[in-house]
């Protein structure tokens, strides 16, 4: 039995799941992924497809022991079940290795299902296994894959291609257009796109705090300062120095293959690369087939297995299944990550001990800023009761007018109660320091007022323990289910 270290315990999240191109590996990756049983412990899968041709499948990679509990609606999902939807005809005929117009028309349908019912809610993720886009592409489907489609479904004016695996994440700027094209394409504005769309997602997705961005050059040696290509000086290093103006750690251009062959790339939480097959072919290199692709910029997450549909290998109980594996527990995990951001209700109606306690490490900085600011403010500004009648009020400013003329100290004291910081018991990310905090005995003389006028600002400080980085799911620890 694998094991979760230092996770946040969420509930078991209803995956949906396409089955792709009927053709192709997608149903083997598939039922190979579930064959074990314990991955029901983490998932509710419902995969949109065809029992006829999943138990065709069955049949044929010999797996009996994985049983399909047929719904018609996600909401009727058995937790303890692989559940099937049926999408598709019962006459739909599979070729192995070839790409129709049924099986193209299968994928669209399944993909079409699933996005109704996530977008109602009635799936928490979506997991894509691959479809071709010589078959799913025509009057019905024309876009170049499923990023853009979903793109067009859920209004993202702008997605990003996300490959992931451990560590590694590289994301390209340009994704499916032929090379011809590419310089054309990579504008000062795409880029920086890009880069703010990586940054976020490094921040929220994954839980990076601070990540720090590369930038590759399209050029060889990225241009050698204009000699082979002024690309990287007209768009690609304007594009690096507006992101920095904006506060996005980012650095680069570097040259391609120094940067990998180097290992210059562990140093990076995130990697923006200027075309497809710059990114992809070092990320699959290293990967070794365990990757995972991301669809960056959605509302919603949407991961895939980072391979296609294999007709060279359909029926042959070749395909390996971990990089389906890994698009689950990767889905899993952003959907962790965003839980613990969506959850929160705004600043004001929050109870900070709650708050400061639920928010990751990346954002409690921020928090702790604006509630500096609140504490400022609420010191200037001491705002009486409305409660109160209009005796009492009477009787509170006599008091108060007192309390100017013989004791300064009372007055000091009670906007010391005003500022007083939240105890955080347990916090052990989030350290108050309460040393300036102490009870006041006798009235201080003026010179003392003074200066703890003076040290207003420090005292409103509180001191933190470094940030630590989360400890990332390593997806080598499922590899053993398939």
């Amino acid at each position: 039995m694998f094991t979760e270290k230092n996770d946040i315990k969420i509930r078991k999240i209803k995956v949906g799941i396409t089955h792709g191109d009927i053709n192709g590996i997608s149903y083997e990756v598939i039922l190979k992924a579930f064959r074990d049983h314990r991955m029901l412990e983490f998932f509710t899968p419902v995969i949109y497809g065809s029992p006829k041709v999943a138990a065709y499948y069955k049949k044929m990679l010999k797996i009996p022991q994985l049983t399909l509990n047929h719904i018609k609606s996600a909401e009727k999902a058995d937790a303890r079940a692989v559940n099937i939807i049926n999408c598709v005809s019962n006459k739909v005929r599979v070729e192995l290795g070839q790409a129709t117009e049924v099986s193209g028309e299968a994928a669209i349908t399944a993909l079409q299902a699933a996005v109704r019912d996530l977008k109602e809610g009635k799936i928490d993720v979506l997991v894509t296994a691959p479809i071709s886009k010589e078959a799913v592409y025509g009057e019905k489907f024309n876009f170049k894959g499923h990023t853009w489609y979903l793109a067009n479904e859920f209004g993202s004016e702008d997605v990003l291609m996300l490959m992931v695996h451990e560590d590694l994440r590289i994301a390209v700027a340009t994704d499916h257009i032929p090379l011809k094209d590419v310089s054309a394409a990579l504008t000062e504005e795409l880029i920086l796109s890009k880069l703010r769309l990586l940054n976020e997602s490094l921040k929220t997705d994954f839980a990076v705090d601070g990540p720090l961005i590369a930038v590759l050059g399209l050029n060889p040696h990225s241009g050698d300062g204009g000699l082979i290509g002024d690309e990287e000086e007209k768009v690609i290093i304007p594009a690096i120095e507006k992101a920095k103006d904006e506060g996005i750690n980012v650095l680069g251009p570097y040259p391609a293959d120094g940067f990998f062959a180097s290992g210059n790339y562990r140093n990076f939480d995130g990697i923006l690369a200027m075309y497809h097959d710059q990114g992809l072919i070092p990320f699959k290199v290293l990967s070794q087939g365990q990757g995972v692709n991301y669809t960056a910029g959605l509302p919603v997450i949407r991961t895939s297995p980072d391979h296609g549909v294999a007709y060279d290998i359909v029926g042959l109980n070749k395909a390996d299944a971990t990089s389906f594996v890994n698009a689950l527990f990767l889905a899993r995990t952003i959907y962790k990550n965003r839980e613990l951001l969506g959850d929160i209700e705004p600043l004001e109606k929050q109870n900070m001990e709650e708050l400061i306690h639920t928010l990751k490490p990346a954002k409690t900085a921020e928090l702790q800023e604006i509630e500096t600011i609140q504490k400022e403010d609420k010191a200037d500004e001491v705002k009486p009761d409305k409660s109160e009648s209009i005796s009492e009020k009477k009787i509170a400013t006599s008091v108060e007018s007192e309390q100017e003329t013989d004791s300064p100290a009372e007055e000091n004291q009670e906007v010391t109660i005003e500022e007083e910081d939240v105890h955080l018991p347990g916090d052990e990310d989030v350290v108050t320091d309460t040393t300036h905090e102490m009870e006041i005995d006798e009235p201080m003389g003026q010179d003392q007022t003074a200066q703890e006028g003076n040290n207003h600002d420090n005292d409103n400080k509180r001191k933190h323990k470094p940030f630590q980085r989360r400890r990332r799911e390593n997806f080598r620890d499922y590899s053993d289910l398939t």
